[in-house]
């Protein structure tokens, strides 16, 4: 392993490859990105699924890629919305905030990562409980900031709990009163330990109390607004999935988009979607739900597509990539690659970010076999199909 590591630098001019090996990429993922890759992608993300012009009685908005089955993945999404939930997060919103006309001394929001992937498990109630650890975990520093900024004021622990406890009863919503007071008295990591330390039982059972009670305490310390995304509905709304699942969640999707009064008033969900997902949403009446069409139509301001990327945009993302992991004193641009090795790349994969930065990870694996430091078009042909 030393000296394949050294190869990349003699041969490559890399510290590593700094390509990933998959094509969709995960919550624990720290890839190079670029939000400005499609040209005003941040402002058009917190427009349409933040601003203030948002339709308050619309809570659902879409995050779309085109093409049928495994064609439709790949295009970046998860990639896109990790970045969003983090930019919320880093600031509680405000420079979302400003890029779309919005107040930031009026709202402190946070967001939270979820997604739905193909386990036994699979359930609306899975998501909601790992949106819940998303925010105590991975946003565990700014939502103990806001407690901690509580407590500083004068107020106690208890004060805080009771807080929680009293918005809860006034929105009829039983708590899960292990959880609020880990919240209150000793914090979101505690917390997170609590709800890792439960079962899978728990998971696809108390879902929905988790996250509520989660939002009943985060209330509490001054939060107004919360964006849920939920990524990979893919694989959720499957013709494999159980049918009682589905028509199960789905009403209860729309319950607490619309009826659920301790959710409704400062919930707003972003979640991913291409056309087979559609079909099979729409075979189980998505449209007497009463959360929208199922709308691909960017007029509409209800839902952003993301096409593929252009041979230019490739080449951005991957000089990224790139000088993510160049050796001290190598040049740069898009060195080992030739340009034309990087148009057919992009061509192939019909600007799909995700399987093109894959097929570079392969590209890089079989220079270092063969011993070679310059990627030509020629030489990776046999490799490209």
């Amino acid at each position: 392993m030393g000296r394949r590591k050294q190869l990349y630098t003699t041969l490559l001019g890399l510290t590593h490859n700094p390509f990933p090996d998959h094509a969709i990429a995960a919550g624990g993922d720290r890839w190079p990105f670029d939000s400005d890759l499609h040209v005003g992608m941040p402002d058009r993300f917190a427009r349409i699924f933040l601003g203030p012009r948002v339709d308050p009685t619309r809570k659902l908005t879409f995050f779309w890629s085109l093409g049928d089955g495994e064609e439709a993945r790949g295009y970046g999404k998860t990639a896109y919305l990790l970045w969003f939930t983090q930019a919320i997060c880093q600031d509680l919103g405000r420079e979302m905030l400003r890029r779309c006309g919005g107040d930031p001394s009026r709202d402190c929001i946070l967001a939270a990562y979820s997604s739905f992937n193909a386990v036994e498990g699979l359930s609306l109630s899975n998501v909601l409980y790992d949106a819940a650890l998303d925010l105590l975990g991975a946003r565990h520093s700014i939502i103990e900031a806001l407690r901690g900024d509580k407590l500083a004021r004068g107020a106690t622990a208890y004060e805080l709990l009771d807080k929680a406890s009293a918005i809860s009863w006034a929105a009829n919503f039983d708590t899960n009163s292990r959880l609020l007071s880990e919240l209150a008295c000793r914090g979101p990591s505690s917390a997170a330990l609590y709800l890792r330390s439960l079962s899978q039982w728990h998971r696809v059972r108390w879902g929905s109390s988790v996250l509520g009670t989660t939002v009943a305490f985060l209330k509490a310390i001054g939060v107004t607004r919360m964006v849920l995304v939920i990524d990979q509905i893919e694989d959720f709304a499957n013709w494999l999935t159980p049918s009682y699942k589905l028509q199960r969640d789905l009403p209860r999707l729309a319950n607490i988009c619309m009826q659920d009064r301790l959710l409704a008033d400062c919930l707003q969900i972003v979640v991913t979607i291409h056309p087979r997902a559609q079909r099979v949403l729409d075979h189980y009446s998505w449209n007497n739900l009463g959360l929208g069409d199922l709308t691909h139509d960017p007029r509409s301001e209800r839902c952003i597509v993301l096409v593929g990327l252009t041979p230019d945009q490739f080449v951005r993302l991957t000089m990224r990539y790139l000088d993510s992991a160049r050796a001290a004193g190598t040049q740069g641009g898009f060195s080992p690659f030739d340009r034309q090795t990087l148009d057919l790349v992009c061509t192939l994969q019909r600007g799909r970010p995700g399987p093109g930065l894959q097929v570079l990870h392969r590209l890089v694996e079989e220079a270092i076999d063969a011993g070679l430091a310059e990627i030509t078009l020629n030489w990776a042909r046999q490799f490209l199909g």
